[in-house]
């Protein structure tokens, strides 16, 4: 037994460090350290500013030339559009100067957190198992190796699980466990708040639910000269996790207040107002329906189905590849990694089997009837949060049930269960699905199905040595890394025009130690004809390289290029000459005092 355990903490580390060193090596491979979405430009711009101790920066001079995406300019202050927790976090890696690394010690801790909660809720087979398939989820290798905070909302959210369960289970140090709950809670909340909705909505239901027949023991005793005495024990940790995830969320109002002076202003509606959860013509380009919500979940669960643990029949053929890098509807590979969900939730509801089909047969009557009805019934905006609240009962239903009946073992396998669902639920009321950078709307849910996909795994552990298991799992993680996680992960270089090299060739140019100020020129430009640019400029525009768009009517049109160029003399003038989201380097003729310009080729 010793030596089991010495072998299982021993294969614990490994993953742990592969899933570090994985996600630095995908973020300078593929990535580059560099932001390829819009997202990621907004979150390195605030987070650039926290790293200086401010929460705004001041709006430069011909301020548009310097517009970013979902970077808002307000009162002569400048700040990003999302709530500060990711933000806040990938400061710490600026001021450590390497902001990558944020997300590779969130993986490493995702994975030894899968391993402790796996063992806490299973055993300690399905934990490591669950940690072997997480790290090596070809979903995480990719998000981890990218400046998103979606490593950071799986991290808090397998740390709420597990504090939760501690809370308890543990006989000492309760209100301990809670407030680290709470932390975690707080945490998602303020990095991805739907994530935290659906994260900790079935928590939440779960210790509701516990209090109930504990109220009703203390009123029917009401004669006891101890008054309360079992709601009291619970309801303590429930309220101090509360109270901390409530800090936490705060600060969402609290950072509308400070950047425009109203603290129900939602920032996403301050750069496209239809970008708000919801059904009817206040939300998404033309509007959402249930319809839609139900088309984006199949679209973005058939990728999910190959990303999870890259199992998939057929390989990267050009029609997939371009898949990944332009299309959002069905992915053309049949994805597999679920197959394994079946037998774990045969399994792990082994006690509840009949209510298990019951429920699983209500849901599909439930789904039918929104799938079929979607453009009758259902299509009005009311009527759509009705199919939703109803699904949102269904899913939690179990949780509550079992929680009121005191079956602590079965309530914490609904809440796993719950989890999942609860994610896919809730992002349908969201007015578009997420297929670059993988389903990440979805991510938190790798977690769950994990976990439940692990159990089978494990149970075969009681049939065969454990050893053939082990090398088993071991053997598909290294395939699916090898044959999937790598070519599908490179799919993803250059993205959106993003690469160093852009960086390279300016630099080339460079007289001496001056200084770059990078003009791109053209008419209708995207921000990805500067994004590698872009990310180079310091929201304070006192970066070494810093880049400006110069919008033209025509060809001899001036724009702001001049402007741009007497408010920063000093520096090198770079040029290029841009259209849509290409860009192509042109002989300067305006030499900057004291840094000319190099001489045309």
């Amino acid at each position: 037994m010793i030596h089991l355990h010495h072998t299982r903490r021993w294969l614990l580390l490994a993953l742990v460090l592969f899933s570090f060193g994985a996600s630095l090596f995908f973020s300078r491979a593929v990535f580059e350290h560099l932001p390829h979405l819009e997202d990621e430009l907004a979150y390195t711009f605030q987070a650039h500013i926290l790293a200086r101790g401010d929460l705004v920066a001041p709006t430069p001079p011909q301020a548009s030339a310097f517009w970013q995406p979902f970077v808002l300019d307000r009162n002569g202050h400048r700040f990003g559009k999302y709530p500060l927790g990711w933000p806040a976090q990938l400061a710490v890696g600026e001021v450590l100067g390497a902001p990558w690394i944020v997300n590779a010690w969130l993986a490493a801790a995702t994975t030894a957190l899968v391993y402790c909660l796996g063992s806490a809720i299973f055993n300690r087979d399905a934990g490591l198992i669950a940690a072997a398939l997480v790290a090596f989820s070809p979903m995480a290798l990719l998000l981890s190796g990218t400046l998103m905070g979606h490593t950071s909302a799986l991290c808090f959210s397998t740390l709420l699980l597990y504090a939760a369960w501690r809370m308890e289970h543990s006989k000492r140090h309760t209100l301990r466990w809670a407030l680290l709950a709470g932390v975690a809670l707080g945490m998602i909340i303020a990095n991805r708040p739907m994530s935290g909705l659906a994260v900790g909505i079935p928590v939440i239901v779960w210790k509701g639910a516990r209090l109930l027949p504990a109220l009703v023991h203390d009123l029917r005793e009401r004669g006891s000269s101890v008054r309360f005495a079992q709601t009291l024990p619970l309801l303590r940790p429930l309220i101090a996790m509360g109270i901390v995830a409530g800090l936490f969320a705060a600060t969402i109002p609290l950072f509308s207040a400070i950047t425009v002076g109203d603290p129900s202003v939602n920032l996403y509606t301050q750069v496209w107002a239809y970008d708000r959860i919801g059904f009817g013509e206040c939300c998404g380009v033309s509007g959402h329906t249930l319809e839609k919500g139900f088309n984006h979940l199949g679209w973005d669960l058939s990728l999910t189905a190959a990303d999870l643990f890259g199992w998939q029949a057929g390989t990267f053929t050009d029609e997939a590849i371009l898949h990944l890098q332009q299309d959002s509807d069905t992915y053309p590979n049949l994805g597999l990694s679920w197959l394994l969900l079946p037998f774990g939730l045969w399994i792990v509801h082994r006690n509840s089997r009949r209510w298990l089909i019951v429920w699983i047969v209500a849901g599909v009557i439930w789904i039918s009837i929104g799938t079929n009805q979607a453009a009758g019934f259902f299509a009005t905006p009311v009527n759509a949060w009705i199919w939703i609240i109803v699904a949102l009962a269904w899913a939690l239903a179990p949780i509550a049930i079992t929680a009121l009946r005191g079956k602590s073992e079965q309530g914490w396998v609904w809440i796993v269960t719950g989890v999942a669902l609860c994610i896919l639920i809730v992002h349908m009321t969201y007015w578009v699905g997420s297929q670059r950078y993988s389903t990440r709307y979805y991510f938190e849910a790798l977690l769950p199905i994990a976990l439940i996909s692990a159990v089978p795994v494990a149970w075969a552990i009681r049939v065969v040595r454990r050893a053939p298991v082990y090398l088993a799992v071991a053997a598909v993680c290294l395939f699916s890394f090898i044959s999937y996680s790598l070519p599908r992960i490179d799919t993803l270089y250059g993205f959106n025009n993003v690469t160093q090299a852009w960086i390279t060739e300016a630099m080339q140019q460079r007289q001496g130690d001056c200084p770059l100020l990078v003009i791109v020129t053209g008419t209708d430009l995207s921000w990805r004809s500067m994004g590698t640019f872009m990310a180079a400029t310091s929201p304070y525009v006192d970066s070494d390289i810093i880049a400006a768009f110069n919008r033209v009517q025509d060809a001899s049109s001036p724009g702001l290029r001049d402007q741009v160029i007497a408010a920063f003399p000093d520096r090198q003038v770079i040029d290029l000459r841009g259209q849509g989201i290409e860009a192509d380097f042109v002989a300067s003729e305006t030499p900057a005092a004291g840094c000319p310009t190099p001489p045309a080729s």
